[in-house]
C-alpha cells in the first residue's frame, strides 16, 4: 500500500470518507495506547513522520489531519476476559480430539475462496474496489457464516468452537462500549477496522439505538 499507485488510490479514498465529515475517528488500536497514537499523529499530521502501512494511519490519520480532527480515539480491546484458559477457547485443538478433519478442510476451502475473490479484487482494481467489496452485503453475509462455522467445532459437551465465538462477540462488544464512551450527542463517528468485525459492530450499533447507521458503500462511491 506504500507504492505510489496505492497511496494516490487511498487519497481518493480517503477523500470519498471525509464528505461524511467525521467529528470522531475510532480505530483499531489498543485503548491503552492513546498517548503514542496521539505524538505519531501529531508528527504525521505535520510532516514530521511518514505514515506506517496500517489503516489506522493511511486511512484514520490521513482522514483525521485533512478534517482538522485533534486526532483518532484508540478503542481496541483484546483480552480474555472472563475466559480462564486459552486452552478452553482452542478450537484447532478440539478438531483433533474430535476428528472433525474433514469438517475443517471444507470450511479452509470455503475460506480460500472468499478469501482469493478479495485478492483479485485488489491485484485487478484498487483499494476503493477492494473496501467496496469489504463492506458489501454479500461480503459481510459470508464473514459471518464462518464464525458461525467455527461454533460447530467441539461437542455438546466441549463446546470449544461455541466458548470461541463467545469471546469473539464478548471482544465486539468491549469494542463497541469504548466506542460508545467516546462518543457525545451529535457526534459523526467514522470507525475503520479490520472487516471481520463489520457483522457484529453493525448490528451493536444498530440496535443499541444510540447510532444513525450509514449505508457504508455509499461513501465510498463518486
Amino acid at each position: 500500500v506504500l507504492a505510489d499507485k496505492r497511496q494516490r488510490e487511498i487519497a481518493d479514498v480517503a477523500r470519498l470518507i471525509a464528505r461524511f465529515r467525521p467529528t470522531k475517528i475510532m480505530v483499531e488500536a489498543d485503548s491503552t495506547s492513546q498517548p503514542k497514537l496521539d505524538a505519531d499523529f501529531a508528527a504525521s499530521c505535520h510532516g514530521k513522520r511518514a505514515m506506517t502501512r496500517n489503516e489506522v494511519e493511511q486511512l484514520g490519520f490521513r482522514i483525521a489531519c485533512d478534517q482538522k480532527l485533534p486526532g483518532v480515539v484508540a478503542v481496541d480491546w483484546n483480552e480474555l476476559g472472563p475466559i480462564k484458559s486459552e486452552d478452553s477457547v482452542d478450537y484447532i485443538a478440539a478438531i483433533e480430539r474430535h476428528g472433525q478433519q474433514a469438517q475443517r478442510e471444507e470450511h479452509l476451502r470455503i475460506g480460500k475462496a472468499l478469501n482469493d475473490e478479495d485478492q483479485r479484487t485488489l491485484a485487478q482494481g484498487t483499494i476503493g474496489d477492494a473496501l467496496l467489496r469489504l463492506n458489501s452485503p454479500e461480503w459481510l453475509r459470508a464473514n459471518a457464516r464462518a464464525y458461525f462455522r467455527i461454533g460447530l467445532y467441539g461437542t455438546a459437551q466441549d463446546p470449544i468452537g461455541a466458548n470461541w465465538d463467545m469471546l469473539w462477540y464478548g471482544r465486539n462488544l468491549a469494542i463497541f462500549n469504548n466506542i460508545v464512551r467516546a462518543t457525545k450527542p451529535g457526534d459523526r463517528v467514522l470507525v475503520i477496522y479490520g472487516a471481520g468485525h463489520g457483522n457484529w459492530l453493525r448490528q451493536l450499533a444498530t440496535d443499541s439505538g444510540m447510532y444513525r447507521v450509514e449505508e457504508r458503500q455509499g461513501w465510498l462511491r463518486e
